[in-house]
């Protein structure tokens, strides 16, 4: 009996994704890059910020970015993205983005291939 509970564990652990952009994408998991020593990190990413975003003159960046990580909106995409490199049909779409087509067979592939792309862009920037 026992050998077969193993075996059934065994199976829901391989059809569950190891990594989940939903745990990397936390607030908790992200507190370091909203330390100051990083501030010059986050200014990049305003150009990413949705141009319908509700301007409040009174935040900071820093605040911007939070509240846009904390929100439904962006948790709700992250979990879709999350459900769709699960699926692993996303290969195709990849190259769009400059990444290979394993990128998109999972999130561990996906992460992996924004890890070496970025590498390689800055090692192509260093260049320059």
């Amino acid at each position: 009996m026992r050998g077969r509970t193993g075996a059934g564990s065994q199976s829901l652990q391989a059809q569950q994704p190891s990594v989940a952009l939903s745990d990397i994408l936390s607030m908790s998991s992200l507190a370091p890059v909203f330390e100051p020593a990083n501030a010059a990190e986050l200014q990049p990413l305003e150009e990413f910020l949705p141009p319908d975003l509700p301007k409040d003159e009174t935040a900071t960046r820093d605040e911007t970015l939070r509240r846009v990580i904390q929100s439904g909106p962006f948790r709700s995409t992250v979990l879709q993205l999350d459900r769709a490199l699960a699926t692993g049909l996303l290969g195709r779409l990849m190259p769009g983005f400059g990444l290979p087509e394993e990128a998109g067979l999972s999130v561990e592939s996906f992460l992996r291939a924004i890890h070496d792309k970025a590498r390689r862009d800055h090692e192509e920037s260093r260049r320059e």
